[in-house]
């Protein structure tokens, strides 16, 4: 815009400049030839003349300052040209660039919310794994935990596990050698028992297997009595090891007593009163828990154990009963132990 204006007012200057420039050429013309030129001009020229060269000059002047006008006019025409296209240029380019600028700001406006967006999934999914990771965090602060828990309870159990079997293998050592004790003192008993006289007991202990069938017991004291449907001898007074009571049995014919069943084992107890303990024919020296007759070295058919027995506590081997106001039910015990003593009169128990 400054250019154009700047054009258009030289033009004007030069177009004033060029008709002062040929009236000042007119007049210059007329004075060089000096007063008495223009005297003799003036003398050999009428009147008309002049006014025809005055017109004429005129005329010529007015289509100078037309042609003039209309270079004016051209130029303003074209700077009016000019401007009108640099107006649309200028519009063109105000649109073009608020259109630029509008599309330039949607695009920047659409970045900025695709990075918002993505700033905030990559905060979402930040905060997702700080989320797992303190889960997992915790989980592992858990699982140590539990792991060194159960990590103490195994050492304490492996502790008490090796104490046991400490306190076990103590144990297994005192059994046998108390085994190896009983077994030596059962053994040296044995070996009295075949070197030693006979029990010298008073004539009232012989025993007559004769049972009158017209009685159901004896009248004689210390001999068999018919209990229930066979013979027994209840020892009530000498107290023997197993071995010994056994031995005693077999020397009067008989052996240590076994029951066939409930029955016969009440109606024997119910002759027994009292808290003394008594030795019978059962026993499991040959086979750890297979407890046989020494009658008929078979199983026995009947064996009413006190609960939680047979323990074989110390070497047990041998039975013995209670008496009936005491326990109810058979014990095994160490057959060295004195006590009294059960005898049957029939070396079979009759099935």
């Amino acid at each position: 815009m400054f250019k154009l204006n700047t054009c258009f007012w030289f033009a004007i200057a030069l177009i004033v400049w060029n008709a002062c420039a040929s009236q000042a050429k007119s007049l210059d013309d007329i004075r060089a030839e000096g007063p008495l030129g223009w005297m003799g001009i003036s003398n050999s020229r009428d009147q008309k003349s002049v006014k025809k060269i005055a017109i004429e000059e005129f005329k010529e002047k007015l289509g100078r300052l037309q042609a003039q006008q209309k270079d004016i006019q051209k130029i303003l025409a074209i700077q009016q040209d000019s401007l009108n296209y640099l107006k649309k240029e200028q519009n063109s380019l105000m649109e073009n660039g608020m259109n630029k600028i509008d599309d330039l700001m949607a695009s920047l406006l659409e970045r900025m919310e695709k990075q918002q967006k993505d700033s905030q999934t990559k905060m979402e999914a930040q905060e997702q794994e700080w989320d797992k990771l303190k889960i997992q965090q915790e989980v592992a602060k858990e699982m140590s935990e539990d792991i060194q828990e159960k990590q103490k309870k195994m050492e304490d159990r492996m502790e008490t596990f090796m104490n046991k079997m400490e306190g076990l293998h103590t144990s297994l050592v005192d059994r046998m050698e108390k085994h190896e004790k009983d077994r030596q003192t059962k053994t040296e008993a044995q070996v009295q028992l075949i070197s030693q006289p006979k029990i010298e007991f008073p004539d009232d202990y012989e025993i007559s297997k004769e049972v009158p069938e017209d009685s159901e017991e004896l009248s004689t004291p210390n001999r068999f009595e018919k209990i229930g449907s066979r013979l027994f001898y209840i020892e009530r007074t000498n107290k023997l090891n197993w071995f010994e009571a056994e031995s005693f049995c077999q020397e009067r014919g008989g052996h240590l007593a076994a029951f066939e069943n409930l029955a016969e084992y009440n109606a024997v107890r119910a002759k027994i009163p009292g808290f003394d303990l008594y030795w019978i024919g059962i026993n499991d020296q040959a086979e750890e828990g297979v407890f046989v007759s020494s009658a008929s070295g078979e199983p026995a058919p009947y064996l009413n154990w006190l609960r939680n027995q047979p323990d074989s506590a110390g070497d047990e081997d041998c039975v013995q009963m209670f008496g009936s106001t005491s326990f109810n039910g058979l014990n095994d015990n160490i057959c060295s132990k004195k006590m009294l003593f059960i005898c049957q009169a029939d070396e079979k128990i009759q099935y």
